[in-house]
């Protein structure tokens, strides 16, 4: 069962104890959501608090920044969080404790999280979506026609049969079902190649695996954020985007169409786009990196 309480118990005063219930309240559906669709109901809510415990013991991180960047954090580490709880799952499962997954293991935890999210996918088409605000409706538009552009390889859009659209006040839900067998993993030394000078790898908020990795960053006066997410394309794989302060326009990108989001208050941007059937999507915050390097970061993949 939840508890909140053992979450307030790291936080230092009655000050942060208001705020990191405010900010609960706020997240919380986003943390639930990001946690069943990768370990199942069932287990949902111990990710979810071992997810708030973590915010807690970071709070100033997590409640610093812009809207955007802050919804970003927490589906993040609720993703992080869940793959930690399949990976503990692994070792008990016939690993000792503390010694480190081989590329069976990872299959096992790789596996359960599809499983679940095929199930998962089935609650979701028997639930029917409820038009929160009025408002919202050119973005979701938008937004399903985003991801069907995407798949601009032809045997990826024979396989992508239904986009699965979920929405709150704050953020969208994009997500797709495949069909079809596209590769198991990812290519061998998958990755990022470029990392703008200034910024430093943040383990703590990042994970690696077969089939997918996040990697983030921050730069070292902690004014700005990078976080670099790829993964192969799969049934409910996809991504939650701010739907308040974010515009997204297509632009040509390595022989695909891509969806370029520019942030309207703050400096920033996020790039979109998958090819190959692997997904990808480059997240940065900042006031002093250009445009141009979002894109040397993408070119800078492979």
């Amino acid at each position: 069962m939840f508890s909140l309480t053992a979450c307030l118990a790291f936080l230092e005063n009655e000050k942060d104890e208001e705020a990191f219930l405010r900010y609960y309240e706020r997240y919380h559906r986003l943390v639930l959501y990001e946690a069943e669709k990768i370990v199942g109901p069932s287990a949902a809510e111990d990710v979810m608090q071992n997810t708030f415990v973590y915010i807690a013991k970071h709070f100033s991180t997590f409640r610093s920044g812009s809207s955007k960047k802050v919804t970003h954090l927490a589906a993040l580490c609720a993703r992080r969080r869940a793959l930690d709880y399949l990976r503990r799952d692994a070792k008990q499962a016939g690993h000792p404790a503390g010694e480190p997954p081989d590329e069976d293991t990872d299959s096992v935890f790789a596996d359960a999280a599809l499983g679940v999210e095929r199930k998962a996918l089935l609650r979701a088409r028997r639930r029917s979506l409820h038009v929160v605000r009025k408002t919202l409706v050119a973005a979701v538009i938008v937004l399903s026609m985003l991801f069907a552009t995407l798949m601009t390889n032809a045997e990826m859009r024979a396989a992508v049969v239904n986009t699965l659209i979920e929405w709150t006040e704050n953020f969208v839900r994009i997500q797709y079902e495949v069909e079809g067998k596209g590769p198991a993993v990812l290519p061998e030394g998958y990755g990022p190649h470029y990392i703008p000078d200034g910024f430093v790898y943040q383990e703590e908020l990042s994970y690696s695996y077969s089939t997918r990795f996040s990697y983030a960053y921050e730069s070292t006066d902690r004014t700005s954020m990078l976080n670099i997410e790829v993964g192969i394309a799969q049934t409910l794989s996809g991504y939650v985007m701010d739907n308040e302060h974010i515009d997204y326009v297509p632009v040509p990108f390595n022989d695909v169409t891509a969806y370029l989001g520019t942030f309207r208050q703050h400096d920033g941007y996020v790039l979109l786009w998958t090819k190959d059937n692997i997904e990808h999507q480059i997240y940065l915050e900042s006031s002093t990196i250009p445009l141009s390097e979002v894109y040397r970061i993408a070119e800078n993949i492979y």
